[in-house]
């Protein structure tokens, strides 16, 4: 059996917790910028700030998704095992009901 991982957060708190997400974008950003490029480059050049933080939020969505999607095969797989199941168990009982 997998472990699930599961957002317990609100959407209230999805929506508050955003701008700090963002945040951490800008900071990091700004710092990997201006480390590159030297000091204060990404304040002279606003569009490539804002580039890192696009790509970055790309990337961070194609991850969680990639993640949700990790166990995927295994679960359709217990799915489909489980449906078999109660699928054999109505066959049964139309048979035997069939019988009497």
């Amino acid at each position: 059996m997998f472990e699930e991982t599961k957002i317990t957060a609100t959407s209230m708190q999805l929506m508050e917790d955003a701008p700090y997400t963002v945040a951490v974008y800008m900071g990091k950003g700004r710092d990997i910028i201006d480390n590159l490029f030297g000091e204060g480059y990404a304040a002279k050049h606003p569009e490539l700030l804002a580039a890192f933080m696009a790509a970055s939020a790309v990337d961070m969505a194609g991850a969680m998704i990639a993640r949700s999607l990790d166990h995927l095969p295994e679960r359709l797989s217990e799915v489909t095992y489980g449906l078999q199941g109660s699928l054999q168990d109505i066959c049964g009982a139309i048979s035997d009901a069939a019988a009497k």
